[in-house]
């Protein structure tokens, strides 16, 4: 279990993806199923907000750094079904730097990263209850290399 600094559970399975050039066109659930444990660091630029969309430059002068962890959240071998969640970790702990996507698919992988869609989760403290309110979310995720 990774417990982000809101207090929210993410619970992961143990498939564990992480995405370099070598992993491009090669389907995820393919990779899922080999169990290929791996992160990569990131930049990353929010493109949401909240489920609203951010200006070209508030995207630019937020992005975070961190350790990008896709990975399977719901496997179902019988109907062939796969949810995966994405996260980005800190650098040196497993505190969350951002809220995780739930439901998370990888739209496009290019030279330049690889953009993220699904649903951020994003915890209330309204009540004792543990609730999350959901807002679509997209991220870009740009490998940092390092010699």
């Amino acid at each position: 279990m990774l417990r982000d600094n809101r207090g929210c559970c993410a619970a992961l399975g143990t498939a564990q993806i992480g995405f370099t050039t070598e992993n491009e066109g090669t389907p995820i659930a393919a990779l899922a199923e080999e169990l290929y444990s791996y992160t990569v660091e990131c930049k990353v630029y929010r493109l949401y907000s909240n489920g609203v969309k951010l200006s070209e430059q508030a995207r630019q002068t937020q992005p975070k750094i961190g350790r990008l962890l896709f990975a399977a959240r719901i496997r179902h071998q019988q109907i062939r079904l796969t949810v995966f969640t994405a996260q980005l970790l800190e650098l040196k702990s497993e505190d969350l730097v951002l809220p995780p996507i739930d439901s998370a698919v990888i739209l496009r992988i290019n030279d330049r990263g690889l953009l993220l869609a699904g649903q951020e989760v994003v915890a209330r403290r309204s009540s004792n209850k543990s609730k999350c309110d959901y807002y679509p979310q997209e991220w870009v995720c740009k490998p940092i290399y390092r010699e």
